[in-house]
């Protein structure tokens, strides 16, 4: 697998912090959402991630996992209604932990509309399902560093950080984007029903 887009997140990641100016998290953002597009582009289906989608009903996620195949008669990806087929993401900064997130209401509320959800602060990833009364069931983790410090000091490095994980990282990566998010109720309007 080619390793080079990881490289380039841990080095925008670096480059971003040590400007001095971020917002805790959102001007990470764009790192996670090229990783993502970088990675999702050679799966079939495509995987895009979309940052902001359109509230369908349970709050807005901060990114939305799409295939190209999901389109709504306006051809607005994410049309009212239309749930991402590969779930969706909450986007913490790094100094929260993400095993605390996974516990909040509205990563519940997530999981209830969407079926899907990757929990990150970019040093933790966890990806949850829908369980028995929405409750969050852990499928899989990565961590790139187990605490703030040790994260920001780690992306210092990109290329040794991406030596040492950047295969297993991609590796997880792509499995997320291939899991299909279970839904609770169907499409109308032409839009595909997706089943996990």
């Amino acid at each position: 697998m080619d390793r080079e887009h990881v490289q380039s997140f841990f080095t925008e990641l670096r480059d971003i912090h040590q400007i001095g100016v971020p917002v805790k998290e959102t001007s990470y953002y764009p790192c996670l959402s090229n990783l993502f597009n970088a990675t999702g582009k050679k799966l079939r289906p495509r995987v895009l991630c979309v940052i902001h989608p359109r509230s369908v009903g349970a709050g807005l996620p901060d990114g939305a996992l799409v295939t190209p195949d999901q389109k709504s008669s306006e051809d607005d990806p994410l049309a009212a209604g239309l749930i991402p087929a590969r779930g969706v993401l909450e986007i913490k900064s790094p100094g929260e932990d993400a095993a605390d997130v996974v516990a909040t209401e509205q990563v519940r509320k997530y999981l209830a509309k969407y079926g899907l959800v990757l929990v990150t602060n970019f040093r933790q990833f966890i990806l949850l399902s829908r369980g028995a009364n929405n409750l969050p069931v852990v499928l899989e983790t990565f961590t790139i560093a187990p605490s703030e410090k040790a994260f920001w000091k780690a992306v210092q490095t990109p290329h040794t950080l991406t030596e040492r994980l950047g295969t297993s990282f991609l590796e997880f990566l792509t499995r997320v984007m291939l899991h299909a998010a279970p839904l609770t109720n169907p499409h109308r309007g032409g839009n595909r029903t997706y089943i996990g």
